[in-house]
């Protein structure tokens, strides 16, 4: 993993990101009361939301709501679902190694109550009601950006339309997010570019790849990183160990193991000198310095001057005004004056996303607001972060 996005180590905030990648986030409000008559879901209703927090899914503290054509056995003990890894991309705590994807769980249920069962799990997309907008039909699912998701159906990924209506068919091996009219697919083991229209723009030439930025690409073609425009003409050569995107047309890049920073002609304009880099934001980029006494996370002018900050501080950790924290081995929010404003009552927590958090309490998972109330219950053995007004959920189904 590319230490551009890598957790630091003098964060205890950031130590989750990678948990919390991996073991997925979030459920759903029984969406008993949706019209949608296309939706036909069966979901455990919890008896209220302190009855969900931390236990697993038990027939003696949960009722069966009956909605259209999904069901969950009762008595069954959902497991979370290894989410597929996608390219190296900023600001996200997974894999950097393009189309690596981790094995869904299909697992045994129902073996205390006769004839050995196997559960069949199902993505689908909920409103910020917790009602399910989009079938669960697809083996996984990327978040909504500029109006289209990659889903995952026969074993290929394509995309789907906020309606669920499929626009690009299942033909790719791996698929990200649509950011500036582009997103970025895979076939075989290289990534490639494409556009709305399912035409590819630049071909499938590169082991990892970044989005487009300021009309520029990151890519690896090979040992090295280089940029591209959106032709795919080769605009900053091959030189570099590992590369960010561009921001303020400032773009980080690892050089012999240390992170530095070029301008848009590809000259160092800020020395190879930080273990860990973040894209410039409002005339500051995060960066992680080598000190004496260990890591110390720092702000970085485009000056090149250095301003110590705590951890908590690290604006990357921020995310719609609030950071997650740990105590205790239990997660919760504070806001930027470092203020605790959600207790860490929970076992694990994702970001802030279109003003909800992702939670979870032992195996189930669902949202919260800003103020720490459950906006969504904790029903749904897996999910993802809002985006767009939709998240991502995973249910069982016939």
């Amino acid at each position: 993993m590319s230490p551009l996005y890598t957790i630091r180590p003098s964060s205890l905030l950031f130590a989750f990101a990678t948990m919390s990648m991996l073991t997925g986030c979030g459920g759903t409000k029984s969406p008993a009361n949706s019209n949608n008559p296309a939706n036909n879901v069966v979901v455990p209703q919890a008896v209220s939301p302190a009855a969900t927090s931390g236990q697993s899914s038990s027939s003696s503290n949960t009722a069966l709501v009956a909605v259209p054509g999904v069901q969950t056995p009762a008595g069954a003990n959902p497991a979370p679902q290894n989410n597929a890894t996608a390219p190296h991309q900023p600001g996200q705590g997974i894999s950097s190694t393009p189309g690596a994807a981790q094995p869904q769980s299909n697992i045994p249920a129902g073996q205390a109550n006769g004839p050995e069962q196997i559960k069949t799990f199902r993505w689908g997309f909920i409103d910020k009601a917790g009602n399910i907008v989009i079938k669960p039909q697809f083996e996984d699912i990327r978040p909504f950006s500029e109006g289209l998701a990659g889903v995952k159906k026969d074993g290929f990924w394509g995309f789907i339309d906020s309606k669920g209506n499929m626009v690009i068919r299942p033909h790719y091996d791996d698929v990200t997010k649509f950011v500036n009219g582009f997103a970025t697919v895979n076939i075989g083991d290289r990534w490639g570019f494409i556009n709305k229209k399912d035409a590819m723009v630049i071909g499938t030439l590169y082991k990892e790849v970044h989005p487009f930025s300021e009309h520029r690409a990151a890519v690896k073609p090979d040992k090295n990183w280089e940029y591209i425009d959106e032709r795919g003409v080769v605009l900053i050569s091959p030189k570099f160990n590992d590369a960010g995107s561009f921001s303020e047309d400032l773009a980080p890049v690892k050089v012999d193991n240390l992170w530095g920073f070029i301008n848009v002609k590809g000259e160092i304009v800020i020395n190879p000198t930080f273990l860990n880099a973040h894209s410039f934001k409002d005339q500051l980029a995060d960066v992680t310095v080598s000190s004496p006494t260990g890591p110390k996370d720092a702000l970085l002018d485009r000056a090149g001057i250095i301003n110590y900050v705590d951890a908590l501080h690290a604006r990357e950790n921020f995310i719609e005004g609030m950071a997650m924290f740990e105590r205790y081995n239990s997660w919760g929010f504070v806001d930027e004056t470092g203020k605790t404003v959600i207790d860490p009552d929970y076992d694990a927590v994702e970001p802030f996303s279109d003003g909800l958090a992702c939670v979870r309490k032992g195996m189930k998972k669902g949202y919260i607001d800003k103020e720490g109330h459950i906006a969504i219950p904790l029903l749904f053995d897996n999910a993802r972060s809002f985006s767009e007004g939709l998240a991502g959920v995973r249910v069982t189904v016939e």
